[in-house]
């Protein structure tokens, strides 16, 4: 907290959330919004005024910047222009993760959230099941936590996984089995959250989303006030099977 109280300015990614803070702990510096789609533009005018003597402290609205967050482009110019900067530990929902998880903490690869297009994903799945011996990290959305224990399924077999929700945060909560297990899980539960995925060493056979989980996805769905056709349509992304086929299984 002494960091920020001693900025001038915070660079956050959302001003919104960052005030919350601001105001809790009564800290004085402006707010300058700082995100994904920002970064490249400002960091010019941010390095002009560090170079006046201006204080800038770099926070996440979870977990650490740079990982899987903003900073990475700030921090090349800083090296670039010889500017000092330092990192004081904090929350990190991937070492957490990790350490809950119960497997081997090392050797360790994180990969943070995987390419949205299917081939790119796919791409990096299998990089990942050629690390052999390592313990896997991942990040993941609600929206894509089910199809993503599918396709752990089918590239690195049904290994044992540590599916944690909401690392640091108040509803933290951390679901273990094998990639199978979980997936049944998740298919019968409303899925809110940010998630943190830790895949275990292993060789295990591949599998995929059976009948049953398809079943109870579709009727979780449902419940959560899909359509059948919009149900339909996000269980052919989480399956990976075709919609013809679950038209068949689901609405025949």
């Amino acid at each position: 907290m002494q960091a920020l109280e001693k900025a001038d300015y915070v660079l956050c990614e959302d001003t919104r959330r960052a005030r919350k803070l601001k105001v809790r702990f009564g800290v004085k510096a402006r707010l300058i919004s700082f995100h994904e789609h920002n970064e490249k533009t400002r960091i010019r005018k941010i390095l002009a005024k560090m170079e006046e003597g201006k204080t800038f402290a770099l926070i996440s609205d979870a977990g650490t910047p740079l990982l899987s967050d903003p900073g990475l482009r700030l921090v090349r110019a800083m090296i670039e222009a010889g500017l000092g900067f330092t990192c004081i530990p904090g929350p990190s929902a991937a070492i957490t993760a990790l350490v809950l998880s119960g497997f081997e903490t090392q050797p360790f690869s994180f990969f943070g959230f995987l390419p949205v297009a299917a081939a790119a994903r796919k791409s990096v799945l299998i990089k990942m099941a050629a690390l052999s011996g390592h313990t896997l990290i991942l990040y993941e959305s609600p929206d894509r936590i089910v199809g993503l224990l599918r396709e752990i399924g089918e590239s690195l077999g049904d290994r044992r996984v540590a599916v944690c929700r909401e690392m640091t945060k108040l509803h933290e909560e951390v679901i273990r089995g094998s990639a199978s297990e979980v997936l049944a899980q998740l298919s019968v539960r409303t899925i809110l959250g940010e998630f943190t995925v830790v895949i275990a060493p292993g060789e295990e056979a591949a599998t995929v989303m059976s009948d049953e989980s398809i079943r109870a996805r579709f009727e979780q769905l449902q419940k959560q006030g899909l359509s059948r056709k919009d149900a339909l349509k996000k269980l052919v992304k989480e399956s990976g099977r075709s919609r013809n086929d679950l038209y068949q299984l689901l609405l025949r």
